[in-house]
């Protein structure tokens, strides 16, 4: 029976999209999407055909990071230049974008999946299948968002027990888009002293190739559209208070920012207040892989949220952080902090969707208290591994001295 409910649960997670495609290349691609609330771009994949038309651009002798014609709305593109050069060798371009656009979904399904497959009860494969077929996903595969592919290769990465594979998927991750950053400082610190060094100096090199590449950087930055809606982020917010209150107070208060630093303030209050919290993860769900996800996707969500601004799309990174607060939610002293968390995370997934009152507040609300809560619990994570960590060294240490000879 219960292999039966999960491959229906898997048949749903699969249906769902096709019948959105197969509507939306046969009756409109904006009719399609409008009916299950995502606003949908003309032509399809919008977010794929700025790269297809920096490729255009490049031929041409331009510079799409700087000015990008080609692209249907004429944006620039605000992905490393990598992709361009991608997408030139593989031939993509706006004839065939669709074909991609589709298989980044097949990617982000296929992920969806694996986590639903390892579900230990029913139920929890029904939360992963609302999370995974919520608002914030679907806007991310009808914009054809390359954060699919990031997604794809964090996920495969956390799947490997290979810690050199690991190393170099969540590498390309960051090579690709960045952020990343985060899922490598979060590999790294989960491993035992004596197999940090690898993992840190390639976090390094990363660090020293986009400081070399600084130009390009600073353009991205610039490129990335900044939003109140359809957003999370410390500078989403900024932006929101600076667009509300900004004319009424002038140059006397820069409103945005001191609500930046009380964003920052909550969070590094929530880390010392987990760091110093008596009740701990129980070892059997801290040591698990499914901890292991929460730490390093928890870790690319913490640090986007404070220092990006991030279209809602990103938030499929929450995704795999769901089974660990699942089983939480069994544990007696941790069950209202997971309950709670599980709650926030499907709101966020939807919020921007709702029709009644003021969505782009609900919105910011649940995502910042997601924050919090991660920030709290990847500090306490962090407190059990390094205090795991040591412990083998401060036996060895002590067992070496019972064995030392006596000196007279």
């Amino acid at each position: 029976m219960r292999r039966s409910v999960s491959l229906a649960i898997l048949a749903i997670l699969w249906l769902v999209p096709l019948l959105i495609f197969v509507s939306a290349f046969h009756y409109g691609w904006h009719a399609a999407w409008a009916s299950v609330g995502i606003p949908a771009l003309v032509p399809s994949f919008a977010d794929l055909r700025v790269i297809s038309g920096a490729v255009v651009t490049l031929h041409k002798g331009g510079d799409p990071l700087l000015a990008n014609p080609a692209d249907p709305w004429g944006r620039t593109m605000d992905y490393p230049r990598i992709w361009a050069y991608f997408f030139s060798a593989l031939g993509i371009n706006d004839g065939n974008v669709p074909v991609v656009g589709v298989t980044l979904c097949i990617f982000y399904l296929a992920c969806v999946s694996l986590l639903i497959f390892r579900a230990r009860r029913t139920l929890d494969a029904v939360v992963l299948l609302i999370a995974g077929l919520s608002l914030a996903p679907l806007l991310a595969i009808e914009r054809g968002n390359i954060d699919l592919v990031i997604f794809a290769l964090v996920f495969l990465g956390c799947a490997l027990s290979s810690d050199a594979l690991r190393s170099g998927l969540l590498c390309l991750a960051a090579l690709l888009k960045i952020y990343p950053l985060a899922a490598m400082g979060a590999d790294a610190m989960r491993r035992p002293a004596g197999r940090r060094a690898a993992p840190l100096l390639l976090l390094a090199l990363v660090v020293a190739w986009f400081a070399w590449q600084w130009r390009d950087f600073n353009a991205i930055r610039h490129d990335t559209t900044l939003s109140a809606s359809m957003s999370y982020s410390a500078i989403s917010l900024k932006q929101e208070f600076d667009e509300d209150w900004g004319p009424l107070l002038g140059d006397r208060m820069p409103a945005g920012w001191i609500v930046v630093a009380l964003l920052w303030s909550a969070g590094a209050l929530a880390a010392a207040g987990a760091w110093t919290r008596r009740k701990q993860f129980d070892a059997s769900v801290r040591q698990s892989p499914a901890a292991g996800a929460f730490f390093v996707f928890g870790a690319i969500y913490a640090s986007s949220f404070a220092v990006g601004s991030n279209w809602d799309y990103r938030l499929i990174f929450l995704l795999p952080t769901l089974p660990f607060a699942l089983d939480l939610a069994r544990d007696p002293d941790h069950r209202r902090w997971a309950l709670a968390y599980i709650a926030a995370l499907l709101v966020a997934e939807n919020a921007w969707g709702l029709k009644w009152g003021n969505a782009t507040t609900l919105n910011h609300a649940v995502t910042f208290l997601l924050f919090v809560m991660m920030v709290g619990a990847l500090m306490q994570l962090l407190k059990l591994l390094l205090y795991e960590h040591a412990e083998p060294q401060r036996r060895a240490i002590a067992v070496a001295k019972m064995d030392a000879p006596l000196v007279s």
